[in-house]
């Protein structure tokens, strides 16, 4: 017997599996906390039952144990705590408008779930109107993944056809059920069969690991933070039919040929030349798995070296061999492989990678429901699990929405904005001319190009401007030496001092062949030291480049 809101509860008790574990040991870390919360919604127009779909919500409820399922504490680790019988209300609400509607979506993705106790499903079905409602579903993460979601439209509709009959559901027999999978995964790490997989992993992720240092808008929080938001773009199907050309062409799949992309603009970006990506795989390559509710997930690092003078074509094929062999060693439970790596923990980040990548082909499952049209209704989330999860889904023209998961702690809606277009724009160069090298590939888009190339250096002098900024300096130091230019944590510096300082580090330029056209890095903080070296490049006759120190 175990004991839920003090009741005695006749529970089956079976271990977690490795991705439920971490589920379980993120909430500890932030309870209450939302980020591992499926929002769904579907708008549903017609003659709806009620009292049908509460009904058959709990068939469903009732023919998959995960749903039914709370976790424990024992022996210091957590454990399922599967319970013979479970039925949840449908709550039911009117609601005046779809905004309306939108804001309670939203205040439900962001109600925590209590995992000890349960329910880890949750519906709630909004009235618009007598024929028009809104059905909201709400799971966590430890109990479902994405392909999960597709099975539980799949019953529901079998289930509620049922329900206004009045009958029992013709559900196809289920081999086994997630908690057995469970048990199949802790037994195979116990005997060793994931060890070689592990070997690989480690050899793969071997230190030094890079960390992704993106230009953020805000700095980086001391300890790392969830808040999020979305961005989104499409990419014409045009474009991405010409990139599954180009997979095809090389024996790539658009995930792989789409990653790749993905990497190159990170590398970019970040003026790195090692990246980690993250990614998601179903976890159910044994078909047993296929029609069960669980979270079969599991994580890849796809770990890719960038070399700029690498054309891209070159670089797809890298990225399709190390995909191919991260799949087939996809056994080994990304928690497994952290615990092997064992990584020194910064709060400040996520472990191995910080940025994710997605794509949902041919995932985006519709609820067919008797005699009502369904209508997906995206729901609200303002939650990020990592820094940046570029995520692409099908959309009816046969192109992709390309959405910008992203911690909004760290970014700005416009900075987001801008990627999603660089993405698109590196999209274009490749399809272009894929034998191009990674270096060379532009990732502006026309009207960022415009304006850095043009619009920043419209240059010429103005009407009335015939000196250039360091010769008004000059002359100002020579009508005002004692003037005071700059104060400064020491005390103020005069004009005069200044212009000598720059004088005496313009002519050491000078001999070390600084002239024009030659182009001078400054690394330096805001300062004196810095503004000097800014006159003394000027007056070298070169132009000054400014790097940020950090």
């Amino acid at each position: 017997m175990n004991t839920i809101d003090g009741r005695n509860v006749d529970a089956a008790v079976m271990p977690t599996s490795f991705a439920q574990q971490r589920f379980w040991l993120l909430d500890q870390i932030q309870p209450g906390a939302a980020v591992y919360t499926l929002p769904l919604a579907f708008r549903l127009n017609g003659a709806l039952d009620a009292t049908a779909l509460a009904r058959a919500l709990n068939l469903v409820i009732a023919r998959h144990e995960i749903l039914r399922t709370v976790f424990a504490l024992e022996d210091e680790a957590p454990v399922q705590l599967v319970l013979p019988a479970l039925e949840i209300p449908l709550g039911r609400s009117d609601a005046p408008d779809m905004p309306t509607i939108h804001t309670k979506l939203l205040e439900e993705a962001n109600r925590p779930f209590d995992l000890a106790h349960g329910p880890l499903i949750r519906a709630t079905l909004y009235r618009l109107a007598p024929d028009d409602h809104v059905l909201n579903l709400s799971l966590h993460h430890i109990v479902a993944d994405g392909w999960s979601l597709g099975i539980l439209f799949g019953d529901l509709g079998l289930a509620y056809e049922a329900a206004l009959a009045g009958a029992e559901p013709r559900f196809p027999d289920l081999a086994l059920q997630y908690a057995d999978f469970a048990v199949w995964q802790r037994q195979a790490a116990e005997r060793g069969a994931v060890q070689r997989q592990l070997d690989w992993w480690k050899q793969q992720l071997k230190a030094p690991l890079p960390m992704l240092e993106l230009a953020t808008d805000r700095p980086r929080p001391l300890q790392q933070t969830f808040n999020g938001a979305r961005g989104e773009a499409i990419l014409p199907a045009d474009l991405v039919e010409r990139a599954r050309s180009l997979g095809r062409s090389h024996g790539a799949t658009p995930f792989m040929t789409f990653l790749a992309a993905y990497q190159v603009l990170l590398a970019r970006m970040s003026g790195q030349d090692d990246v980690i990506v993250g990614s998601i795989t179903s976890g159910r390559h044994r078909p047993e798995t296929q029609p069960l509710i669980g979270p079969f997930v599991n994580t890849l690092a796809i770990r890719s070296s960038i070399d700029a003078e690498l054309p891209f074509a070159d670089f797809l094929d890298r990225v399709k061999n190390t995909a191919i062999e991260a799949l087939a060693n996809q056994d080994a439970p990304f928690e497994m492989v952290l615990e092997a790596l064992d990584l020194a923990w910064d709060r400040s980040r996520s472990p191995v990678f910080q940025a994710a990548f997605q794509l949902l082909e041919g995932m985006d499952a519709g609820l067919a429901l008797a005699g009502l049209k369904a209508t997906r209704v995206r729901a609200a989330k303002d939650s990020a699990k990592f820094e940046l999860t570029l995520m692409l889904t099908t959309v009816p023209d046969g192109g992709f929405r390309a959405s910008f998961e992203y911690n909004t702690d760290l970014y700005d809606p416009a900075t987001i904005g801008r990627l999603l277009a660089r993405y698109r724009a590196l999209l274009d160069a490749v399809m272009a001319d894929p034998a191009t090298p990674l270096g060379q590939l532009s990732i502006l888009p026309d009207a960022e190009r415009r304006l850095v190339l043009d619009e920043w250096n419209a240059t010429g002098a103005g009407p009335g401007r015939a000196a250039l900024l360091h010769q008004d300096f000059e002359r100002n130091a020579a009508r005002n030496p004692e003037a005071t230019a700059v104060v400064w944590e020491g005390g103020p510096i005069s004009y005069g001092t200044l212009d000598r300082r720059a004088n005496h580090l313009a002519a050491r330029l000078a001999a070390l062949g600084v002239g024009p056209e030659v182009a001078v890095a400054i690394v330096a903080r805001n300062s004196p030291e810095a503004l000097t070296a800014i006159i003394a490049v000027l007056k070298a006759g070169g132009c000054y480049v400014p790097i940020d120190p950090h």
